[in-house]
C-alpha cells in the first residue's frame, strides 16, 4: 500500500519516518517527496477550533472535520486513519479509523516503534496487518470510540497525577518536609516492593517536579473533549496554577476576608455593649472578657491580613 501523512508537525514527521512515506502539509503541500497516490491516508492534524500558533495567514484554517473530508475527496484513500486526539465519535462521523499516538515528545518515532499501537474501526485488522510490516506492534479494536476514549482517559490520568505531585510538593514546602523522601523515595520503595511481589497493578508514577501550570500541548488542551468532572478539574486547577504570583497572593488575601469580618463583628458587638455601660465607673467582668476576645481575634486577623498584604507587595517588585 502507498501511505500519505496529512499534517507535518511532530506527530506527522515521526509517522513519515516510521512508514518511509510522503507527507502533505496543509500550508506547504507535499513534503520530502513528490505527490504520490494514496491507499492509506494518516491524519495528524491537531483537533482544535482556533488557528494554531504560527499558522500562515495565507492559508485558511478550517475545522478538523472539514480538513479530513477535503483530503479524503482529494486523495481518495481506501483507508483513512486518524492519529490525532479527538472527541469520542469523531472517526465514525468521518468514515475513518482511529489509532492514537503514545509516547514522549519529541521522540515520537521511537515511541511509535516501542508502544503497542491501537487501531479502532471496522477494518482495524487489515490496517494492523499493514502497520506491522513497518515494525509497529498493533492491537485491533472493533470500535474507534474505544480508542478515542482510551487516549483521552490516558491523558486525564496523567494530568491528575501531575496535579497530585504539585499538591504534595506544595504541602511539603509549606510544612518544612523532605519532599524527596516523602514523595520520591516512599513511592520508589513502594513500587520496588510490589514489583518484587509480582503485583504491578499497584505501581505508581513518580514524576519530576516542575513549577507552574501543566505545560505541553496534549493534556489540558484535550480535556475539554472528555465529558467527565475529573477532566474539568484539570482545566480549572491549571487555570489557577497559570495565575501570576500577585493574583495568587491576592486570592489568599480574599480568603482571609471572612476572618477579618468575623473579628470586626465581634468588636462591633463588644463596643455596642460597652456603650450601655459608659456611664458606669466599673465594667462588668463578662464585658471585659468579651472585649479581650474581640481584641485578640481582631489582632490575629489584622496580623494575618498585614502579612498577606506584604507578600502581595513583595511579589509585585521586579526580581
Amino acid at each position: 500500500m502507498n501511505h500519505l501523512v496529512i499534517g507535518c508537525g511532530e506527530v506527522g514527521k515521526a509517522l513519515m519516518e516510521v512508514l518511509g512515506c510522503a507527507g502533505y502539509d496543509p500550508q506547504k503541500g507535499y513534503m520530502d517527496r513528490d505527490g504520490v497516490s494514496c491507499d492509506m491516508m494518516h491524519v495528524c492534524i491537531p483537533y482544535q477550533a482556533e488557528r494554531p500558533d504560527g499558522w500562515s495567514e495565507n492559508v485558511v484554517w478550517q475545522s478538523f472535520e472539514q480538513w479530513v473530508l477535503d483530503y479524503k475527496a482529494m486523495f481518495r484513500p481506501s483507508f483513512t486513519v486518524i492519529h490525532s486526539t479527538v472527541p469520542i465519535g469523531t472517526s465514525d462521523l468521518l468514515g475513518a479509523h482511529h489509532s492514537p499516538i503514545r509516547g514522549r515528545h519529541p521522540h515520537l518515532a521511537a515511541s511509535i516503534r516501542t508502544f503497542q499501537k491501537y487501531v479502532g474501526g471496522p477494518d482495524a485488522v487489515v490496517i494492523c496487518q499493514e502497520l506491522q510490516k513497518f515494525g509497529i506492534e498493533t492491537i485491533a479494536c472493533s470500535s474507534s470510540r474505544d480508542t478515542e476514549a482510551g487516549k483521552l482517559i490516558d491523558l486525564m490520568q496523567f494530568g491528575q497525577s501531575v496535579l497530585l505531585e504539585k499538591t504534595i510538593h506544595d504541602f511539603c514546602t509549606a510544612n518544612s518536609l523532605d519532599y524527596d523522601l516523602v514523595y520520591r523515595h516512599f513511592n520508589k520503595s513502594y513500587n520496588t516492593g510490589y514489583r518484587a511481589m509480582g503485583d504491578d497493578r499497584f505501581i505508581r508514577p513518580i514524576l519530576d517536579h516542575v513549577d507552574g501550570p501543566i505545560g505541553g500541548h496534549c493534556v489540558v488542551q484535550n480535556m475539554k473533549w472528555l465529558p467527565m468532572k475529573e477532566a474539568d478539574q484539570i482545566i480549572h486547577a491549571n487555570e489557577k496554577l497559570s495565575r501570576p504570583p500577585e493574583a495568587i497572593a491576592n486570592a489568599k488575601l480574599i480568603d482571609a476576608a471572612p476572618d477579618l469580618l468575623q473579628a470586626l463583628e465581634i468588636v462591633d458587638s463588644a463596643f455596642e455593649s460597652l456603650s450601655e455601660f459608659q456611664t458606669l465607673t466599673s465594667v462588668p467582668p463578662e464585658l471585659k472578657a468579651q472585649l479581650s476576645a474581640a481584641w485578640g481575634a481582631a489582632s490575629a486577623a489584622i496580623s494575618k491580613a498585614r502579612g498577606l498584604n506584604m507578600k502581595v507587595m513583595e511579589e509585585k517588585e521586579p526580581a
